[in-house]
């Protein structure tokens, strides 16, 4: 439905989305070890950075594709809340939703010119705030936590001019508003690069700029000089060093060239394991993953590293060549760290309920009642298995009372919502001992639920409650 993301083979084959419903997405960037984050555009000022969580669905439209956010507003929702449906089950977390702009281009930068203060920095250009953003993620959890701040601005005092969610008029054509950073990327000398362009107003398909000119800026400490180093990709050596690179392009020539070495480059690889840089120790993870038993064996070996993101990257790649996922899931389906575990919960969307069943309901009791990165991972590995989930979680871990579920269980139920819960979430939303927020959310459950049943539930909820519950109620009669 939708923008979306879709990952593939470098000859254009195995073409996979891992990421839809976007409104309009400009760039996915994929870090070493493998988490894509991206930024997304509004409709009105609800702009946002987020990571993309495999298979999320970032909530633009309805999930039948029908409806625009607009259309499913319920009473009540703030337009972001509203916009990117963070009260619906089935959507992803929205990430850092800072209101209106026009993002464009973004890069991770995991080495380089800027030291290690910035290694894991995250940029993202914002032309319509005259701004790059930068975050430094750190992990929060199944998700990552993004605090924002100006990496480069000219506008600093936030006077915005030019941009729709101004009114897109043309007001002073000062230096402040004509800097519009259209796109960032790291070079092979490892400074960061900005492109720019001059214009006085930026999005809805207008430019005020008759020169068409700009500006591309190198960001560097003082009394830098560029220099990008000569690699040879014809020698094992040259290749390592290539890996190592700041600049994606050549990482990837570096790649390639290290896979066509063959066993001659697996004990250079493997030395890369104890790097000093972890993005570097992820990458020669991918590599040892595709250089037959003596690496699929490395990589295995780094399962029990007491690092949680090594963890994850040797999970990913032991994945993505099918090696042993469901052995592997068995075991890091208990794993201390959410991450890891949502990539299990991840890796189950299309395993079968008799393969996945027991290992769904063994994350099923990781959940800690709070982590909606967690809860949608796990709802999306029950995908096609929500009812019989549903059935084995509700006797093994909820009640057959459903006044008595406990504040995790209500939500994971409240993902799952087969038809066979209604009953159960009629129950809630009638409830006059529930908190108003619990009962809101059983009735969004009920919406949810296209069956007859479940429609003369939220009638029963309009007749007989009280407050918000009483209020939405009609809505989702109107509306579904």
């Amino acid at each position: 439905v939708g923008g979306f993301a879709a990952r593939m083979n470098p000859d254009g084959s195995g073409v996979h989305i891992i990421g839809h419903n976007f409104r309009n997405s400009y760039e996915q960037s994929v870090t070493s070890f493998g988490d894509v984050f991206q930024n997304d555009n509004d409709d009105p000022p609800a702009c946002r950075t987020t990571f993309l969580l495999e298979y999320g669905n970032a909530g633009f439209c309805s999930a039948d594709g029908q409806r625009s956010w607009g259309a499913d507003r319920r009473p009540g929702q703030s337009i972001p809340v509203a916009e990117w449906r963070q009260e619906d089950p089935g959507t992803m977390p929205p990430g850092d939703v800072y209101g209106g702009g026009s993002p464009t281009g973004l890069t991770f930068y995991e080495d380089g010119a800027l030291g290690r203060k910035y290694r894991g920095l995250l940029l993202s250009c914002e032309p319509g705030r005259n701004t790059v953003f930068g975050y430094l993620p750190k992990p929060e959890g199944a998700g990552f936590r993004l605090e924002r701040f100006d990496f480069v601005t000219s506008n600093p005092e936030g006077e915005f001019a030019g941009t729709d969610f101004k009114g897109g008029k043309n007001e002073e054509r000062e230096l402040k508003t004509l800097f519009r950073p259209s796109d960032v990327g790291v070079g092979a000398d490892g400074a960061i690069y900005v492109a720019d362009w001059f214009d006085a107003r930026v999005g809805g398909h207008a430019d005020w700029d008759e020169t068409t000119s700009g500006t591309i800026y190198r960001i560097a400490p003082k009394g830098f000089k560029p220099k990008v180093p000569r690699v040879d990709l014809g020698t094992v050596d040259g290749a390592i060093a290539g890996l190592k690179s700041p600049a994606v392009n050549v990482r990837g020539a570096a790649q390639a060239a290290l896979l066509a070495q063959g066993s001659a480059a697996f004990k250079p690889v493997a030395r890369l394991l104890k790097d000093g840089n972890p993005y570097v120790q992820a990458r020669a993870v991918w590599l040892l993953s595709q250089m037959g038993p003596d690496g699929i064996a490395r990589v295995e070996s780094l399962l029990k590293d007491r690092n949680p993101q090594m963890r994850v990257v040797a999970f990913r790649a032991l994945r993505r060549q099918g090696r042993s996922v469901l052995a592997h899931a068995t075991t890091l389906a208990v794993d201390p760290s959410p991450a890891v575990r949502r990539e299990v919960a991840l890796a189950l969307r299309d395993v079968p309920w008799a393969s996945s069943g027991d290992l769904l309901v063994t994350l099923a009791r990781g959940f800690d009642g709070q982590d909606r990165t967690y809860l949608e991972a796990w709802g999306t590995g029950a995908t096609g298995k929500e009812s019989a989930l549903y059935d084995r979680i509700k006797s093994e871990l909820g009640s057959a009372d459903p006044l008595r579920w406990s504040p995790a269980f209500a939500w994971l139920a409240w993902r799952l919502h087969p038809p066979q819960s209604v009953p159960d979430f009629l129950a809630r939303a009638l409830s006059d001992t529930l908190p108003e927020a619990d009962r809101k959310r059983a009735l969004t459950v009920l919406g949810f639920n296209a069956t007859g049943p479940a429609a003369s539930a939220v009638l029963d909820v309009a007749a007989r409650t009280d407050k918000g519950a009483r209020a939405e109620a009609p809505w989702w009669l109107l509306n579904r």
